[in-house]
């Protein structure tokens, strides 16, 4: 039997040996289903199967061992978005690379036992079957590369200009504080840098911490129990106005608003959104939170006048690593002080309350962010 057909009959047979190899890749499989463990492995599979039944050049050849293909699209096949997928699992790139080491032995061991005999044919299907995987499995450490060097690049924003920032402002105001000749009043504004400059520095390493859980495809965990989403807002706002004394915060509250929330998690959620409202909203204007307590829902809004947000970055704003640009960043003045982190987290703590958080932006009424939580997750 051709080896194209042989493994497309016989697809779930390798697809389970795929599996039961992949649950000894420890620690990372012991906290995954079956689902996960077979990932993308019968997809693999039948594109290897559709390739070997297509006539090949000696230009298509070569750019597999090149590991790319012909039409350029190896950015969207099933292994480049297992080789994504294994990274966010916790896989090692060994243990990436040793999946597809299996499942060439396993395609190639029960194929040799469904033949007779060799022949000339089954050679060159086996060497075509063997440069399928190894296509594939390029594909999939590229992916993986890339994901380990976006991970590799957040750290070296923070070493190199983001973490800087707000630790130099603590540094220069301890170092005015030592002088005795410093007035009084003076004193107070120095507090109030090092403890906004401290909140900010906290928020950056609590952020990363929850983009690497995040990112290992943990989630962001929650423990809900029943609240109050009106002294949460509260308490959220109280401790942001500590950070930015000198900016006004309205809030406004109707409605029935206990729920079945984490408290921590709603008020870290509320911290990342009045935070990214002080850093990109207009100075002179406040900034206005609203909770609504109606029906099945509850929602939160925080909305803020300033520079309206450009409908391209509308559509990634809760992406990691996403900044968006204002005048001073054309300018290479920016001083702002985040890891283009925080809206990413809060969105991954609604989802994680199974709500939905969304954005809009105009010039009329500035940029609302709308947060709607179920009364119970």
């Amino acid at each position: 039997m051709k080896l194209s057909l042989f493994i497309s009959e016989n697809v779930e047979r390798i697809v389970s040996e795929w599996e039961a190899f992949a649950l000894t890749l420890h620690p990372a499989s012991q906290a995954m289903t079956r689902l996960q463990l077979r990932d993308h492995a019968k997809q693999i599979l039948l594109a290897i199967s559709s390739d070997l039944a297509t006539p090949q050049t000696e230009e298509d050849r070569l750019l597999k061992s090149k590991g790319l293909k012909a039409d350029a699209a190896s950015e969207q096949t099933a292994a480049a978005i297992h080789g994504a997928l294994r990274h966010a699992s916790g896989f090692t790139l060994l243990q990436l690379s040793s999946e597809f080491r299996a499942m060439r032995a396993s395609v190639l061991k029960l194929w040799a036992a469904d033949q007779p005999r060799e022949s000339l044919g089954s050679l060159d299907d086996m060497a075509r079957f063997n440069e399928g995987i190894d296509q594939a499995l390029a594909e999939s450490i590229v992916r993986y590369s890339e994901r380990v060097e976006r991970s590799r690049d957040i750290f070296l924003g923070i070493l190199g200009h983001d973490l800087r920032t707000p630790l130099n402002a603590v540094s220069l105001a301890g170092e005015m504080l030592s002088h005795p000749s410093v007035p009084e009043e003076r004193r107070t504004e120095l507090a109030v840098i090092i403890r906004r400059s401290s909140a900010t520095m906290a928020q950056m390493i609590t952020d990363l911490l929850e983009y690497t859980r995040s990112s290992l495809g943990d989630g962001v965990p929650v423990t809900p129990v029943p609240s109050d989403f009106d002294r949460i807002c509260r308490e959220a706002i109280a401790e942001i106005r500590m950070s930015h004394p000198e900016r006004k915060f309205n809030f406004d509250s109707s409605g029935e608003l206990t729920g079945m929330v984490d408290p921590a998690r709603l008020k870290q959620l509320l911290w990342n959104l009045l935070n990214n409202a002080c850093q990109h909203g207009a100075a002179d204007s406040p900034v206005n939170v609203v909770a609504l307590g109606d029906g099945p829902a509850i929602t939160l809004t925080v909305q803020n006048y300033g520079e309206t947000i450009p409908a391209d970055f509308l559509q990634t704003i809760f992406e990691p690593l996403v900044r968006v640009p204002s005048d001073d960043d054309l300018r290479g003045d920016s001083t702002t002080d985040n890891l283009g982190l925080g809206l990413y987290i809060a969105n991954q703590i609604v989802l994680s309350h199974k709500g939905t958080l969304t954005v809009e932006s105009n010039d009329a009424d500035g940029t609302t962010f709308k947060a709607v939580l179920p009364r119970k997750v």
